[in-house]
């Protein structure tokens, strides 16, 4: 287990999201570590990337075919089209 995954955590509990980002992405692109690259996906979103929460869960998906990251993209594309909506009701 990568000790920087902890570190991460870490700041996450601190709400140090950027921080913590970094370095799950860091992860995910050296080692394609599915917890870092589904954590950078989810930390996108909680920081308002929802495109860079679809992109990132989408290349989770892509790489790894984990069934858990197929369900959280599907969530994440629902919630943009549900964003989408509202948008569209407020105009």
């Amino acid at each position: 287990k990568d000790p920087r995954m902890e570190q991460a955590d870490d700041l996450v509990k601190g709400r140090v999201y950027e921080s913590a980002l970094e370095i799950f992405l860091e992860v995910w692109r050296q080692n394609g570590n599915i917890a870092a690259g589904f954590n950078a996906a989810i930390l996108y979103e909680v920081t308002g990337q929802l495109d860079m929460a679809i992109a990132q869960m989408k290349s989770v998906v892509d790489r790894t075919a984990d069934k858990k990251a197929m369900r959280e993209y599907n969530r994440l594309l629902t919630v943009k089209q549900e964003q989408a909506r509202l948008r569209e009701q407020q105009s």
